[in-house]
């Protein structure tokens, strides 16, 4: 996705620099052509709004927790989410 958004970003520049759309395009050709091999994924992160524990913290009552936040989370915005999993 990174290398995606940088192509555009890398047009704009091309494009503001004043060179000819073909010198533009032959400039991107190579960028173009490894990019055709992927598409773009969409992320969503969805989290809970608290932090349960830390990284290495393996306490049973605070992995329920934390588990249970991130279906809250994730039934809290079902809405938007059933439309970004299409």
């Amino acid at each position: 996705n990174g290398i995606l958004a940088t192509r555009g970003e890398q047009a704009r520049v091309l494009a503001a620099s004043g060179l000819s759309a073909a010198r533009q395009a032959q400039v991107l050709a190579p960028l173009d052509r490894q990019i055709a091999e992927f598409r773009f994924a969409p992320i969503r992160i969805l989290a809970p709004p608290v932090v349960y524990s830390d990284t290495l913290e393996f306490k049973p009552a605070k992995i329920a927790a934390a588990i249970a936040g991130g279906r809250a989370a994730v039934s809290g915005d079902w809405a938007s989410l059933s439309a970004f999993l299409r």
